[in-house]
């Protein structure tokens, strides 16, 4: 049997870097080119969507809970968020839950 592996904080499971970001006010901050380039890859999204993506990848606050109706372009819209995060080396940690 393998054992088991865990984390006890997000810090360890991210990196020791994320609480000093957070604590900096930088944590999730993936700049504008990154936000641009993955903006500009989804010509599709809406004025509010590219808001979303805007506000998740510039403001720093390191926690986000992004709601809405089945079908509002969630997940397309937090894909370009991944995307900003990614390329500004941010590793990315996503849960979803589905309330029925």
């Amino acid at each position: 049997m393998r054992p088991r592996r865990s984390a006890s904080t997000c810090a360890a499971l991210v990196g020791e870097t994320w609480p000093e970001r957070l604590a900096d006010g930088a944590a999730g901050v993936a700049g504008d080119q990154a936000v641009e380039k993955a903006v500009a890859a989804r010509p599709t999204l809406s004025d509010e969507q590219r808001r979303v993506i805007e506000s998740l990848c510039m403001d720093g606050r390191g926690v986000a809970v992004v709601a809405g109706r089945a079908g509002t372009g969630k997940t397309f819209t937090l894909g370009a968020a991944r995307e900003a995060w990614q390329a500004a080396g941010f590793p990315v940690l996503g849960v979803a839950v589905a309330r029925r």
